[in-house]
């Protein structure tokens, strides 16, 4: 990734983190937040489009007081809506999500058809998406080249940060090897969440997030070889951090992101950027 691209990043992200610290301050959720509900306008800025799961508290009334907690795009549920928590914070899994989605700007490229051969690999119990809210593809999240002749199996997607082609189960068992398994002191929540007491997990270490985030270090080479400071890049990973804790409590809010150092004060001018190379870096996400 170029540091072109990695600046257009920025600027996207930026507009996400706005539309959502919009909806928060009003006490909106949207709660269901991924790549294949976002779009660019003609503008190029990024919108939130499917609003069909939003919890809007004018409306709770209706609801009860218990919230669903089976809705979601697989690889981009927080991790106490897999465990069947139905006080969740609404704002918070929001930003479980806006996380996962800023770490997938530099996860590896991957064939769509090695994604398949994994999905039909898996030995186990599937995830029921009988459920209408609950969706399991995120396919647009991908690279198809840029010609009408261009063959599915030669198409690309970015690689998912937590698995969401192996259920509920083993969407939590990704997101532990990458962030350990949590105890009280990380995930104090986590004694009153319905299922957790069911499992036990394997004892996972925290890893590093530059492991999976092959992008990144893109970025970091051709900062040295321009003689540029690598502190952006300590920036985004403590930003991604930030927002990827287990304990939603512990999580930046929308409008904590936006004063964050890796965002506040750097000039996000689209008129720098061509319209071809905006829409090319979009097609690799």
């Amino acid at each position: 990734m170029s540091d072109y691209f990695y600046r257009i990043t920025r600027i996207i992200f930026k507009d996400l983190t706005g539309a959502l610290n919009y909806l928060h301050g009003l006490g909106i959720g949207h709660r269901d937040l991924s790549p294949s509900n976002i779009a660019l306008d003609f503008g190029f800025r990024a919108i939130l489009l499917d609003f069909g799961t939003v919890w809007d508290p004018r409306f709770r009334e209706q609801g009860g007081s218990k919230l669903d907690f089976e809705l979601g795009t697989m690889p981009y549920r927080a991790p106490e809506l897999l465990f069947g928590s139905q006080d969740y914070s609404v704002t918070g899994i929001d930003l479980w999500s806006l996380g996962t989605i800023l770490a997938e700007f530099f996860t590896p490229l991957e064939p769509i058809e090695e994604y398949h051969k994994r999905e039909l690999s898996f030995q186990g119990d599937e995830y029921d998406n009988s459920k209408s809210q609950l969706s399991d593809n995120a396919f647009d999240w991908y690279c198809g080249g840029y010609g009408d002749n261009q063959k599915r199996s030669n198409k690309l997607r970015r690689r998912n940060l937590f698995r969401g082609d192996i259920g509920d189960i083993g969407l939590v068992g990704s997101i532990f090897k990458i962030l350990g398994t949590p105890d009280n002191d990380s995930w104090p929540e986590s004694k009153s969440l319905p299922d957790f007491s069911k499992l036990e997990f394997h004892k996972f270490e925290v890893k590093d997030l530059r492991d999976n985030l092959p992008y990144l270090h893109s970025v970091e080479d051709e900062n040295k070889e321009s003689g540029n400071e690598n502190n952006e890049i300590s920036l985004l990973i403590d930003l991604i951090k930030g927002l990827l804790k287990l304990s939603s409590s512990k999580r930046l809010k929308a409008d904590q992101v936006l004063e964050n150092p890796w965002l506040k004060d750097k000039k996000l001018d689209l008129d720098d950027y061509s319209k071809t190379e905006i829409s090319k870096l979009w097609k690799t996400l």
